[in-house]
């Protein structure tokens, strides 16, 4: 992408562009954009602009909706991909170990061909456009170019791979300094330069590695094993009571929060060996903790009644595991990438957690909400900008493809979730005949 300088300028660690190419359902190059178009008829409250001599219209939120099947997941999945990749890369992997990367399998063109990756991302002043590509046995290329407000891209390092002589090729901007000889000579194939030289204090590479190891982040509201980050960060009262009051602002009568803390390190001894339950601990310090998660509700009685977190509902469940993730991406201006994450929620409640992120009062640090849904609910009545919405759906081959509305050019006031509903912007399941089923001979055998 070429930046225009009037887009160079950021205080906040916010996502710009994300594009991938041959990973899972995606085939060809599919890019993602949280650049805010220039809309005159849009909600602006939805658009943080970021501070500084010149401006970047940045989205808040950004929904991403289609059918079953048809990929919306598989672009989480990269964006944790590539996360995990730079973070661990480094210090997770050995020579000769495989890359966990999943290719496009529908087209034997791809099966055999590279996954690709290019984020454009702010850190305060500066932008960065981060690029890479690897199969399953190594990184292929990569590369990191930074751009001040000049707007001119400025390269800090380039690596690529050559069979024939089974090596790389490196090239390194004459602003990167440190012990770069050292870095390139401990960097292994399947790990990637930007990861070993920070693990190496790179200076200079700290700060892009920092925006992937901290600002961008990721959950499976569908998995409903995201709790135990929220019940963690309840042990600070100030944390406890604010999601307290974010329940009972959306309707959840709950009186107060209580979480009991358990050391159940003897008990994993005796089903661990103990070197496994030191590397288990020395990854996750809180793996030897259990919490019991009760909510307090008001009775008929004279005192309130306690109800574990398990026995409340699916609902309730999904919105306490929800609000830790929410709370730190808000307090801290993280981007926070959530799949699924209308799964029992209702649409007012959704609306809810849209507008937070585009409230300035609450959103301060200029977080990121990107989220999958199913609800169409949040294309009625104009609740979102038409640069906020975007489509995947699957071509005739099995390919996916990630289409913005504005592609569509709605007209202004347009019904845009009948529009969706009826097939106009693709990304909808196409619903065969019941006939079939009604003249089978038998509809359902049992198992014998």
């Amino acid at each position: 992408m070429r930046i225009k300088s009037a887009d160079l300028t950021s205080e906040a660690a916010v996502l710009l562009e994300f594009a991938v190419t041959n990973f899972k359902s995606f085939a060809n190059e599919q890019t993602f954009s949280l650049i805010a178009s220039n809309l005159t008829d849009g909600h602006q409250d939805r658009v943080a602009w970021v501070d500084g001599p010149q401006k970047l219209p940045v989205l808040t939120s950004a929904i991403i909706m289609g059918k079953n099947g048809s990929g919306k997941s598989s672009l989480v999945e990269a964006m944790r991909f590539v996360r995990s990749f730079v973070v661990n890369s480094a210090s997770d992997g050995q020579h000769g170990e495989l890359i966990d990367v999943k290719v496009h399998r529908l087209d034997t063109e791809f099966s055999s061909a590279p996954c690709s990756f290019r984020l454009l991302f702010s850190m305060g002043p500066v932008v960065y456009q981060y690029s890479f590509a690897v199969d399953s046995v190594r990184v292929l290329e990569e590369r990191l170019e930074i751009a001040d407000r000049t707007a001119r891209f400025r390269k800090l390092f380039d690596r690529v791979y050559v069979p024939k002589s089974e090596s790389y090729d490196y090239s390194f901007g004459d602003s990167l300094r440190g012990d770069k000889a050292t870095w390139r000579s401990a960097t292994r194939g399947n790990a990637l330069f930007l990861s070993t030289a920070n693990q190496l204090n790179s200076e200079q590479l700290r700060e892009p590695f920092v925006w992937f190891s901290t600002y961008l982040r990721g959950v499976d509201a569908a998995s409903g094993s995201f709790g135990k980050y929220t019940s963690q960060h309840c042990e600070v009262e100030n944390n406890r009571r604010n999601i307290m009051e974010f329940l009972r602002s959306l309707d959840i009568d709950v009186e107060d929060i209580r979480i009991e803390v358990e050391d159940i390190s003897e008990t994993l001894s005796q089903a661990l060996s103990p070197t496994l339950l030191a590397q288990m601990v020395k990854s996750d310090p809180e793996f030897v903790k259990s919490r019991k998660v009760e909510f307090l509700h008001k009775g008929t009685g004279k005192g309130p009644v306690s109800l574990e977190l398990s026995e409340e509902s699916t609902g309730t469940r999904a919105l306490f595991g929800l609000a830790g993730p929410i709370f730190d991406a808000l307090a801290n201006g993280y981007c926070l990438i959530v799949d699924e994450i209308n799964t029992s929620l209702h649409p007012l409640i959704l609306h809810r957690l849209v507008e937070m992120f585009s409230n300035v009062s609450v959103n301060r640090k200029r977080a990121q909400l990107i989220f999958t849904s199913h609800d169409t609910s949040t294309l009625r009545d104009g609740y979102l900008r038409r640069d906020q919405i975007w489509f995947v759906d699957k071509s005739v081959d099995g390919k996916s493809v990630l289409v913005p509305l504005s592609d569509y050019s709605p007209r202004k006031g347009e019904a845009l979730d009948r529009g969706y509903m009826h097939g106009r912007y693709g990304g909808i399941p196409f619903i065969g005949p019941i006939q079939p089923l009604m003249g089978a001979s038998s509809l359902w055998d049992p198992v014998s």
